[in-house]
């Protein structure tokens, strides 16, 4: 899989943000990371983390997340937009919900998790069969770049 490095800066702006909201409710923004080995966004397989950009989260419930259309707004010239939400609770992968949630919707898109309790950040990528996620594999195919009018709402 790809390697993404999250630089404690980075991590602690997604740690506030976690922190901040009411126990059990999950925070939604946008990591923006670039390649580091060389080479093009859509090949490369070493990237970090430059920023993070908070998003509302949408969902009313606790345990759930939405997100508007044009989270990705913001995204550079070399950087590819990452979702990312948080799982207070701990789980460091995609849950049930996540996978029901995707629906379509991040075949190609590379999507993040920032465990509260573990206090790291997981990437991964939904499988083909849209069944189960993996491990993000790095590359990021032209038609999964999100643009604001493209953008999926969770």
């Amino acid at each position: 899989g790809a390697v993404i490095a999250v630089p404690e800066p980075v991590l602690d702006t997604v740690r506030r943000h976690a922190r901040q909201v009411r126990p059990g409710r999950e925070v939604v923004g946008c990591l923006f990371v670039r390649p580091i080995d060389g080479r093009p966004p859509r090949a490369a397989r070493e990237y970090e983390a430059v920023r993070y950009v908070r998003r509302r989260n949408l969902a009313r419930v606790p345990g759930a997340f939405r997100v508007a259309a044009g989270w990705a707004r913001g995204r550079r010239p070399g950087e590819v937009a990452v979702l990312l939400h948080s799982h207070p609770n701990g789980l460091l992968y995609p849950s049930d919900e996540d996978v029901d949630e995707a629906n379509g919707k991040w075949l190609g898109r590379p999507y993040a998790i920032y465990s509260l309790t573990k206090d790291k950040v997981g990437f991964f990528e939904l499988l083909p069969d849209q069944s189960e996620w993996r491990p993000w594999e790095g590359a990021v195919p032209r038609h999964a770049e999100p643009t604001d009018s493209r953008s999926p709402s969770t």
